[in-house]
């Protein structure tokens, strides 16, 4: 619930509509992640990306983001992270994130921008805590492809809206 008011504080929406907000986009940021880390050599890259020294504080902690200028850094660190992930594709994802629950390019801007360094220091830490070389990680990554494509799927082909309250 912490993470769901959290994220509802930056997107500027009730709980309600971000936790729909959240079951929604979450597949997708999993899929960009799967996608940036499938092959041996692109999880040593992703790898890397997690590791480097100035990337290290994007994953900082969301509920410790208590100020408005934390809040900030944290979604614009987060936004390196979607960059990084989906590239010249961003737009038609916060496109399809924005139609599938009914929230502003904006503000699908800033919930990607929310989860994204909160997934990928999931993958992170797991893959540290596993102690998993490239092409473990690389498998684990190809073994999620299946949920998540099918998660993705039934989320963007639903036909009911979220009503947002803004």
């Amino acid at each position: 619930d912490e993470v769901i008011s959290s994220v509802g504080s930056l997107i500027g929406e009730n709980n309600s509509v971000t936790k729909s907000a959240i079951t929604a986009a979450l597949p997708s940021v999993l899929r960009g992640i799967i996608n940036k880390g499938n092959t041996a050599d692109s999880a040593k890259s992703l790898k890397a990306f997690m590791s480097e020294g100035t990337n290290k504080s994007i994953f900082s902690d969301l509920a410790a983001a208590n100020t408005k200028d934390a809040k900030d850094s944290f979604v614009a660190n987060g936004g390196k992270i979607v960059d990084h992930l989906f590239g010249s594709s961003k737009r038609d994802l916060l496109g399809t994130i924005g139609k599938g629950v009914g929230l502003s390019d904006a503000k699908s801007a800033t919930l990607t921008s929310a989860l994204a360094p909160l997934a990928l220091a999931s993958v992170s830490k797991l893959a540290a805590k596993e102690n998993y070389t490239d092409a473990q990680l690389a498998q684990y990554l190809n073994d999620q492809k299946a949920f998540v494509s099918g998660t993705t799927e039934r989320v963007v082909h639903t036909k009911e809206k979220v009503h947002t309250s803004g």
